[in-house]
This record gives structure tokens, C-alpha cells and sequence, in this order.
């Protein structure tokens, strides 16, 4: 299915976006402590930070990290 800008259509393309903000440099610092402490569990990671980030944005953080950064993740991985 095409709209009017001959741009393809499916079910996602309803669905609604969020922006996020970007981190701080506290943030990362505090992510990389939260998995060098609770490791891949993304809801206790995200308890370090309150309200102000979810499971879900730690999470994808993390899959971010892991493909630009997968050496400090490591780290992190290894050193609790």
C-alpha cells in the first residue's frame, strides 16, 4: 500500500514516535555503572535512574552501545 507521496505504508507507520533526549555524560556514566552492576537485567539497571529512563530506553542504549562502543561494554560486563 502506497499513500500519496508514493511512500510505502504498513502498520508502523501509524504507530507513534517518541523523542527521547540525548544522554548526559552523567547518564553514560551511570549506565555503564548500572551494567557493570546488574548486567543485562534492563528493569533493575533502570531503577538507578528513576523516572527519567525507562527499561525500554536502557535497553536499546545498551544495542546502541553494544554495536559503537562494544568494548566498554565488555568491560562493564566483566569488571562488576
Amino acid at each position: 500500500m502506497f499513500d500519496e507521496a508514493n511512500k510505502k505504508l504498513s502498520s508502523l507507520s501509524y504507530m507513534k514516535k517518541f523523542k527521547t533526549d540525548k544522554w548526559t555524560e552523567e547518564e553514560n556514566k551511570k549506565f555503564f555503572m548500572a551494567i557493570a552492576i546488574y548486567g543485562t537485567d534492563f528493569a533493575l539497571a533502570s531503577s538507578l535512574f528513576g523516572p527519567s529512563k525507562t527499561r525500554e530506553q536502557i535497553k536499546n542504549k545498551f544495542k546502541k552501545e553494544e554495536k559503537k562502543n562494544k568494548e566498554a561494554i565488555d568491560i562493564a560486563l566483566k569488571n562488576p
